[in-house]
């Protein structure tokens, strides 16, 4: 079996800024919210997500730390409403994203179905450090 790299585990999409910021104020966006975020784009603002978006999870590197993180992809780019909120705004084009679980839109409205646009509930992550394969991902771009 052939090695897993950090560049191959690297989303090699751009993160549209232009766009991330416009949902990011839809959903008055938070830091620490990810789910919350990316779920609300889709249940209240779902006819401005392009067609081809899917709710992500997998790892983010930001400020330094490795953390798991939702967003939203498409065909070729990242919409991060999260990343909009990071107070380093230097730092938010070199943000690398690893993917590791994708949801279409669907499951995403059939889980969120009655999430309201001013509940400030943090929403659960499907990952958790202790998935194997966010493990594998984790020792691969943040070697202990």
């Amino acid at each position: 079996m052939k090695a897993l790299t950090r560049s191959a585990l690297l989303s090699p999409k751009r993160v549209d800024l232009e766009e991330s910021e416009r949902l990011a104020s839809l959903v008055n966006a938070d830091v620490g919210m990810c789910v919350a975020n990316v779920a609300k784009t889709f249940v209240h603002f779902g006819q401005q997500v392009p067609a081809d978006a899917e709710y992500v999870e997998g790892l983010w590197i930001a400020s330094g730390q490795v953390d798991i993180h939702a967003w939203i992809e498409t065909e070729d780019r990242i919409l991060d409403p999260t990343l909009m909120r990071l107070a380093e705004r230097v730092h938010r084009e070199c943000v690398p994203h690893f993917p590791i679980l994708r949801r279409s839109r669907q499951e995403v409205l059939d889980r969120f179905v009655d999430l309201s646009l001013k509940s400030t509930q943090c929403l659960d992550l499907i990952l958790d450090w202790d998935d194997p394969c966010v493990e594998r991902v984790r020792h691969v771009v943040d070697p202990p």
